[in-house]
């Protein structure tokens, strides 16, 4: 049995072939007209010559053309966008990529696939060119062609014209056409053959002249029909019936009373010819032969059509016949009158097998159809299924199936297995009954293939539905099976079940105990030489499970696969094209390339419109509103929410859980605490519902964040609790870790420092062994996340990790953490003792003269305060001798100059004249040495308002001390150190000196009171301070008299009295006085002890 023949020659698709054809100038003056407009449309009756019209046209004018016989076939309008391509690559053979399929993940964008599958084809043909649509008459009124080709012809060029010969008007559909004067028509009115050319057809080829009044009594009896024209003139000369009794025929009445006189003066030959081929809608020389028995049969219709008698040739090497459908319907109305049942019977199935050996399946169906063979149809339907459903054909391979008696489908598993197939796409649950049954069938006769391929098509239903809660029994067969048949039938089966058992298992049980065994298959396949879109729905679906479990390497490594694919593949589909880019857009947002996120949106949704492939745009949205809302672009992710609301309807369950996890974050962002855990609460129970456990991890987790948020935090560790529970369950780390982070920020809200730090060591540590300093899981505030770093890196805690996470996340806290150092601070610049400035961790050497103003304009802006300091006041300090003009030509051009040296203008921020050092960005001690003393002056009252007593058992004390000594370490030297004594800069050093000894002040007496308690190690820390203050400021008695104390109380007076020498020695060398009498007091009072 032959497949379907695409190389044959195709009679829908094929050019009339005429000859010696009577050109109507009249109506070419017309048509020459009408080619202004985008589309003409021909209407007339039938035998009007609307055909031959415009085929005649084309001739004289040698206009190329791309003909198509439409049919009843054509209402599934797959078919027609097949044929429809194999017309394109006949008119345009240079082009040699084909034109799309209308498969089934076009079919919701159906408007968009037409308009840019005519802007391909039209592209395609060199303009003046002509597509003619013939017979439209054959599509039924509420046939979706209709609609379709509305949207085809808004988008013809110029040069391209779309001639439509029908029997009747336009549709309504295309009105509007009308409307905007698109179509410029040709009545029946205008067709119709006028007197002049009535005379100039019925003469031709005559031997002898017709007289005036014979021509002008036929043009009457006639009115012009073509088809009453070409009968009567094969009839002139023969007596006929009275002129009365033939004006009370109709137009088939006429056709059938001439005919009929015809039909009977021809040879018995003849007639078994015409009659037997009658019932094909068009018949090649050699079927014709081989059908009637008559060894002729191809010349004698030849004859008819070289003879203009109703039979349309088509060339090729085996040319084509085609009846007139008035000559068919009477010769098929004769056949019934001569032949019986059984004979006509017979002649339908023996020209359905000739067809079918012909390899022209299309039309063998019909036969088949008619005869009621039904073997051969099944056999047709079963040998040529899987290449029509590659083609989009589902409608037409269903319309066959229904053809069928409905037990043949009951009874027959691969039948109502293609049946299932071909419902699939446009009704998931029935196709999925036509699945189920097949199964039963497949497995009671114990046919492998076809069970192992039902039980695929059972699991993707589920897979496409996003509702795996059914699937436990399915995947409970499948092992019975395996255990059945432990080995495949075929390797694609093999992949067909490999993909949807994985999916299932990653969705919904990957703690079964072949999970691993099917994921590492899985990670093979997309390597295999598979269908490409099977090959990336794979891939995609693995990149979901690696990102649910936490896997970095392994998802660039699947993520590189799929892009081999798509560049590998030429022609690689819309679907599979957008798989990767969402594929792309989620990996991107998942390691916090938001940007990236969201071009691949982007370049998805632009197929999207570019196509007419609308799958997966939900999803594509879905990534731009998260993408947009973590990077802080709020309006963008509004707009692209309101797209997604569509779902609230319409949607799968999945669906609408992922519209209400992103609608609960919009609602938090914007202080609707209350309404984003009502929306969260309600996404929850969908995603439950249906059993995906990976979305269930991150709804869990972001509830626990809106709890945590409104003080419910009892509620929030139990969602943390139940989320690490699930995490532990699935072997997802990454859910775990974000549980770890959630948890101890709940504890350090709650005030449980302990705890909150041992959650957070936790975390840190599995994130550092698993990668995860810049990969989300669940939706996070960066606020939340900054504050974790920062109580991190105080406490010590994986520092290298925390700061890759916080330069990857581009992470910076409302508040910046001037105390903490080693924050990953893109700029860092230090001045107390030294002058230096540190860019993303390498320290910048400058040289020259020209570096030396943009350096001291930096040091004077920091002198200043860094924040909002006046243009003017810096130029007085840089140049105070200068003009106003100079002055701001000079500020300007070294402003310019410290940025470049900086590396990026946002270090340096100017607004409205007055300058600032962006404080998110850049680091300098200084600013963090004033916030430690801030803290310490804060700590410090906050100890005595309480009336607490100093001690290091008390944590308020101890992080008091730890403020304390960190500031004093922190101030080193002096600001700037030689630099020190310009005039802009005194009042600041002076400013810092005075703050850095009231803390070496504080430290040292604190430790000074520790001394009944711990006497020798708190008196030496309080010497050490002591000593500290001293070297900050040799002249500061105080701090002298301090030092002399502690060394008295320890006994030690050979130290008092080298203190009180010291002290003597520098007051008189620096300022000549002699020390205080309070100093010499407390020297004589501790010497005569």
């Amino acid at each position: 049995m032959k497949r379907m023949n695409r190389q044959s020659p195709i009679a829908k698709i094929m050019r009339p072939r005429l000859a010696g054809i009577l050109p109507r100038v009249r109506l070419f003056g017309l048509l020459d007209r009408g080619c202004r407009f985008p589309v003409i449309w021909v209407n007339g009756p039938a035998g009007s010559g609307k055909t031959t019209l415009v085929a005649s046209w084309l001739d004289a004018k040698k206009i190329p053309c791309l003909w198509y016989h439409l049919d009843e076939g054509d209402s599934d309008i797959a078919t027609f966008f097949y044929y429809l391509g194999l017309a394109a690559r006949r008119a345009a053979p240079r082009h040699k990529t084909p034109l799309p399929l209308l498969t089934a993940e076009y079919l919701r964008g159906l408007p968009t696939f037409t308009k840019r599958y005519f802007e391909k084809l039209c592209s395609r043909l060199r303009p003046p060119h002509v597509i003619v649509l013939d017979n439209y008459h054959h599509l039924a009124g509420d046939s979706p062609f209709h609609d379709m080709l509305r949207d085809a012809l808004t988008v013809i060029p110029e040069g391209i014209t779309v001639i439509i010969n029908s029997r009747g008007f336009p549709p309504p559909s295309l009105a509007l056409l009308n409307t905007y004067k698109k179509i410029h028509a040709i009545s029946w009115d205008e067709l119709k053959f006028n007197l002049t050319e009535t005379g100039s057809l019925l003469k031709a080829d005559r031997k002898t002249e017709l007289s005036s009044e014979t021509v002008e009594r036929l043009h009457r009896l006639t009115e012009g029909w073509a088809a009453g024209l070409t009968l009567l003139r094969e009839r002139i000369g023969r007596p006929t019936g009275s002129s009365h009794e033939l004006h009370r025929l109709k137009p088939d009445e006429f056709f059938d009373y001439f005919a009929t006189e015809l039909f009977q003066k021809a040879d018995e030959g003849t007639q078994n010819v015409l009659l037997k081929t009658a019932f094909l809608p068009h018949v090649s020389s050699n079927l014709a032969a081989k059908l009637t028995g008559n060894a002729q049969a191809g010349t004698l219709l030849a004859t008819l059509s070289r003879n203009h008698f109703f039979t349309e040739q088509r060339p090729g090497p085996d040319p084509i016949y085609q009846y007139h459908p008035l000559f068919q319907a009477f010769l098929q109305a004769r056949a019934k009158q001569i032949y019986a049942g059984t004979e006509i019977h017979a002649l339908l199935h023996r020209a359905a097998v000739l067809l079918e050996e012909a390899g022209q399946v299309e039309d063998a169906v019909e036969q088949y159809r008619l005869s009621e063979e039904w073997d051969g149809l099944v056999r047709i339907i079963l040998s040529n299924t899987q290449t029509m459903m590659s083609q989009g054909r589902h409608r037409l391979i269903e319309a066959w199936l229904n053809s069928l008696p409905a037990s043949m489908i009951e009874q027959d598993p691969w039948l109502m297995y293609w049946m299932g197939v071909c419902r699939m796409p446009f009704d998931l649950l029935e196709g999925r009954k036509h699945f189920e049954n097949a199964f039963v069938l497949f497995r009671e006769r114990h046919l492998a293939s076809g069970v192992f391929l039902a039980w695929a098509g059972v699991v993707e239903s589920f897979i496409q539905e996003l509702d795996v809660s059914q699937m436990e029994s399915w995947i409970a067969l499948l092992d019975a099976l395996m255990k059945e048949c432990p080995s495949f039938p075929s390797p694609e089966i093999e992949g067909h079940v490999t993909v949807r058992i994985f999916i299932a298992l990653s969705m919904s049980m990957p703690w079964h105990p072949a999970f691993y065994a099917w994921r590492d298959k899985a990670i093979e396949f997309p390597d295999s030489s598979a269908d490409a879109t099977l090959r990336m729905l794979c891939g995609f679906y693995l990149l979901i499970h690696l990102l649910v479990i936490g896997n970095p390497p392994l998802c660039e490594r699947v993520m590189s696969t799929m892009r081999v694919i798509t560049a590998s593949n030429k022609h690689v589909s819309p679907l599979a094209y957008k798989v990767g880019k969402f594929a792309e857009s989620w990996l991107a947002w998942t390691t916090c390339s938001y940007d990236r996120a969201m071009k691949m949106m982007d370049e998805g949704l632009q197929m999207s419109k570019e196509s007419g492939v609308h799958l997966w745009d939900y999803l594509l949205l879905m990534m731009g509103v998260v993408s947009s809302m973590m990077s802080g672009d709020i309006r963008r992710s509004r707009e692209l929410l309101g797209q997604m609301a569509y779902a609230l309807e319409s949607g799968r369950p999945l669906d609408k859980f992922y519209y209400y996890w992103l609608a609960s974050w919009h609602s938090m962002l914007n202080k609707d605490l209350h309404g984003a855990i009502s929306l969260s609460s309600t996404g929850l129970a969908l995603v439950r519902k249906v059993g995906i456990l990976g979305g269930e991890a991150r709804g869990l987790l972001v509830h626990a964040h809106y709890l945590h948020m409104a003080g419910k935090y009892k509620e929030a560790k139990e969602h943390i609790a139940k989320c690490r529970a699930l995490g532990q369950k699935i072997k997802s780390f990454i859910a775990i870790f974000y549980c770890e982070l959630k948890a101890s920020a709940i504890a350090f809200t709650e005030g449980d420092d302990k705890k909150g730090l041992k959650f957070l060591r936790n975390a840190m540590s599995l994130g550092c062994e698993k990668g995860y300093a810049a990969f989300n899981f669940p939706l996070w505030q960066k606020e939340e996340l900054s504050h974790l770093c920062v109580k991190a890196l105080e406490a010590g805690i994986e520092p290298d990790f925390v700061m890759e996470m916080i330069r990857k996340r581009n992470l910076v806290p409302e508040t910046p953490p001037l105390h903490v150092e080693n924050w990953p601070w893109r700029v860092k610049i230090f001045t107390l003792g030294r002058f230096e400035i540190i860019g993303d961790g390498k320290p910048l050497h400058f040289t020259g003269k020209v570096q030396k103003k943009p350096l001291e304009m930096l040091k004077v802006l920091i002198s200043f305060g860094s924040k909002d300091v006046g243009e003017e006041r810096i130029s007085d300090a840089l140049w105070p001798d200068a003009d106003g003009d100079t002055a701001r030509l000079s500020f300007k051009t070294t402003l310019h100059r410290l940025r470049q040296l900086m590396g990026n203008e946002e270090f340096i921020q100017v607004k409205e004249g007055r300058i600032s050092l962006d404080r998110h960005t850049c680091w300098v001690d200084v600013w963090a040495f004033e916030t430690l003393a801030e803290h310490v002056e804060s700590l410090r009252r906050e100890i005595e308002s309480a009336g607490q007593i100093p001690s290091l058992h008390n944590p308020k004390t101890e992080k008091y001390v730890h403020l304390l000594e960190k500031a004093v370490a922190m101030y080193h030297s002096h600001y700037l150190g030689n630099e020190s004594d310009r005039p802009w800069a005194a009042s600041f050093k002076e400013r810092l000196k005075n703050k850095s000894l009231h803390i070496v002040t504080l430290l040292g007496d604190y430790w000074t009171k520790q001394q009944p308690a711990r006497p020798q190690s708190a008196m030496t820390k309080a010497i050490e301070c002591y000593q500290r203050g001293i070297e900050i400021d040799d002249v500061a008695e105080e701090f002298y008299q301090k030092l002399m104390i502690c060394y008295g109380k320890l006994g030690r007076k050979t130290e008092v009295a080298k203190v009180y020498k010291l002290c003597r020695d520098t007051l008189i060398a620096s300022l000549g006085v002699e020390p205080s009498q309070e100093t010499n007091e407390i020297y004589r009072n501790i010497i005569k002890l």
